[in-house]
């Protein structure tokens, strides 16, 4: 789990990979760039060696806001951003191999790691969302889903009143990176062999069963009933 620290406003950003980190980290970066003496060392993805939590601070007793995501639309990501996508994306080829590029042996791959206690450790677009993370007080809680109407709730919850103007300018102008371009056509495509090149996909609910709505449950369990998710509801 990355994070991003506000040295002038004593509060961290947390996100996991497939989560909306490249939004949050671009909503971070817009609010807090005044407080670099220089350039970001990368615009988008390296914001926390910018914004280090100072030595002397205990990460656990400062505000922690999280942004999370529903694990089954994570997953889907994960594959057809991550395993597909082209070049740029399909990174995940690199770290475990795939008889068939089909969402069914993604899932059954990922089942296999978590069983070996290696899920945390192949790659970070892949590892939990729970891991490391430790609920206490000043956890804040972001679902991705409700991500445009809960985030002005959380800076007003931690009296960061000055910044929200900015924040409302980011919701009207971000609009959500598209992962893919959505093919409304197609149904059914759990057992569908992709190309890794592959960049079009149908919507997520089309990637499950019932057989593999239980099988990320069971995967990603800890995601489900740490961060509020209900299983089978994607």
């Amino acid at each position: 789990m990355g994070y991003a620290y506000s040295r002038k406003y004593n509060y961290i950003i947390n996100w996991c990979a497939k989560s909306g980190c490249t939004m949050f980290r671009r909503m971070f970066l817009e609010l807090h760039k005044d407080e670099l003496d220089t350039e970001p060392k990368n615009l988008w993805h390296l914001i926390e060696l910018d914004f280090c939590l100072d030595k002397n601070k205990e990460k656990n007793e400062i505000p922690n806001i999280y942004l999370v995501r529903n694990p089954y639309k994570r997953v889907v990501s994960m594959f057809t951003n991550k395993y597909c996508g082209g070049n740029g994306h399909s990174q995940l080829p690199k770290k475990f191999f795939l008889s068939k590029v089909t969402f069914r042996m993604f899932v059954l791959k990922l089942n296999e790691l978590k069983k070996e206690n290696k899920l945390n450790k192949t790659d970070y677009h892949i590892s939990e969302q729970s891991h490391n993370y430790k609920s206490n007080e000043n956890n804040y809680l972001i679902k991705l889903e409700e991500f445009d109407e809960k985030i002005i709730k959380v800076y007003k919850e931690l009296n960061l009143d000055e910044l929200i103007p900015k924040i409302e300018t980011f919701l009207i102008n971000k609009g959500f990176i598209n992962e893919r371009k959505i093919n409304k056509d197609e149904e059914n495509v759990y057992d569908k062999e992709f190309s890794v090149e592959q960049k079009i996909f149908p919507d997520y609910k089309y990637f499950y069963n019932q057989e593999l709505l239980d099988l990320v449950y069971e995967i990603y369990k800890d995601d489900f009933l740490n961060f509020g998710y209900e299983k089978g509801e994607i």
